[in-house]
């Protein structure tokens, strides 16, 4: 089964989609420096597992690894012909060598940080996860500090699992996805679904 997973990212890791108001694009080395930027804010970068700075050549690093590895997918997310954030996709393995599905986004520049927008890009996520990776459930850790991130997970579906010191453990399952899906349809007209899109 976790062989499956890593078939199924590999194969939607290199496709664009669009849907709920935004395109959703692998990421580019065109990109990197808007993501580079954007990852280096003081707002992002206190939220990040790794809060050091990112250097252009560490970040290329990261770049040519991540196109390698297919445990790792990552999308920029476009509207209206500008970058608007960003989310990723990835197979995280445990001691118990059993993978679990890992999810995180954020919207980049100030003047996008709208609810609206973070809404399109979780629901991009997870029709992803949960309609082309055919997961059932699927789990995030944001920072115990970072009281906006889980307070919109909240309000998307995600229930609590457990916390330690630093993070909150939040799991969304299908079913309950499903179902606050469709409070956010009235925002999204004729668009409330994903489609590929050729780049």
């Amino acid at each position: 089964k976790n062989n499956y997973f890593l078939k199924a990212l590999k194969q939607i890791k290199k496709v664009s989609f669009k849907g709920y108001g935004v395109e959703v694009k692998p990421v580019t080395p065109k990109d990197l420096i808007y993501l580079r930027k954007s990852r280096n804010s003081l707002e992002v970068r206190s939220q990040m597992d790794d809060t050091s700075y990112i250097t252009p050549a560490k970040q290329r690093l990261w770049y040519e690894n991540m196109t390698k590895d297919d445990s790792i997918a990552y999308w920029v997310v476009w509207q209206r012909g500008y970058r608007v954030g960003s989310f990723n996709i990835r197979v995280k393995s445990n001691n118990n060598k059993k993978n679990k599905i890992d999810v995180g986004m954020y919207v980049w520049s100030q003047n996008y940080n709208h609810g609206l927008i973070g809404i399109s890009i979780a629901l991009v996520q997870l029709d992803l996860v949960f309609y082309y990776l055919n997961l059932s459930s699927v789990e995030t850790s944001p920072k115990k500090h970072n009281k906006r991130a889980i307070a919109f997970s909240k309000k998307l579906g995600y229930i609590k699992i457990n916390e330690d010191s630093e993070f909150v453990h939040i799991r969304m399952d299908k079913n309950i996805y499903e179902q606050k899906k469709q409070l956010f349809n009235r925002y999204f007209k004729n668009c409330n679904f994903l489609e590929i899109i050729n780049n």
